[in-house]
């Protein structure tokens, strides 16, 4: 059986839509992250720094939500959601798969953060409200679209 341990909506989104693409049977667990159910001993034995996703399989756990993506694809290659292996297009493929996660994601992040995300949320993440009121803003100029 397959069990993705996910969360809406954090980056689990990405492996589950995956799995839905592929058509695979799964079950889909949620890790309450807002209970912190991400603390406790049980999950930690899955994903030692209690975040998701974790994917279980009959063969083995794996975490990080494009790994993931790319071990589900490489294991129904005739799904056509990545070029042939070994392919100088599938190389492509990896690059693209890996800079989202590696170079976007951060920044994404960060103006989310600073613009969006409720500061009783941030708050609790990281640091105090007044830490975070204080520096929102000051990242917006590289985010905000030029007149």
């Amino acid at each position: 059986m397959t069990i993705l341990y996910a969360f809406p909506p954090t980056r689990s989104n990405r492996a589950q839509w995956a799995l839905e693409e592929l058509g695979l049977t799964y079950e889909n667990r949620i890790v309450n992250l807002e209970k912190g159910e991400q603390n406790a001993c049980e999950y930690l034995s899955r994903h030692p720094l209690g975040v998701v996703p974790v994917l279980e399989t009959d063969h083995y756990r794996m975490f990080e939500s494009v790994a993931i993506i790319m071990q589900m694809i490489d294991e129904n290659p005739d799904s056509g959601l990545a070029p042939e292996a070994g392919s100088p297009e599938r190389a492509l493929y990896y690059q693209w798969c890996v800079y989202a996660p590696a170079e976007l994601d951060c920044r994404l992040m960060e103006y989310f953060d600073n613009k969006n995300r409720p500061l009783y949320a941030m708050s609790q993440r990281a640091g105090s409200t007044t830490s975070k009121q204080q520096s929102r803003g000051n990242t917006s100029s590289v985010y905000e679209p030029k007149p």
